[in-house]
């Protein structure tokens, strides 16, 4: 992540088994600026397959851009 110079918007689930947040955090502390993390609560690693979820995630994201 050090030789990343790009914003860098990472997203975890706080629910997420397979990529657990506190995992994701690590990459975020050593990524560059700017840089955001954000943890979405209630959801998941397949939020993909639930609408609602998506729906919120998508919002994340647009809200944070």
């Amino acid at each position: 992540m050090k030789k990343v110079h790009v914003p860098i918007i990472l997203i975890a689930g706080e629910l997420d088994k397979l990529v657990l947040p506190e995992h994701l955090k690590l990459i975020f502390e050593n990524a560059n600026e700017p840089k955001k993390f954000i943890v979405i609560p209630k959801i998941g690693h397949d939020y993909r397959h639930n609408l609602n979820e998506v729906k919120i995630v998508n919002e994340e994201v647009l809200k944070n851009i």
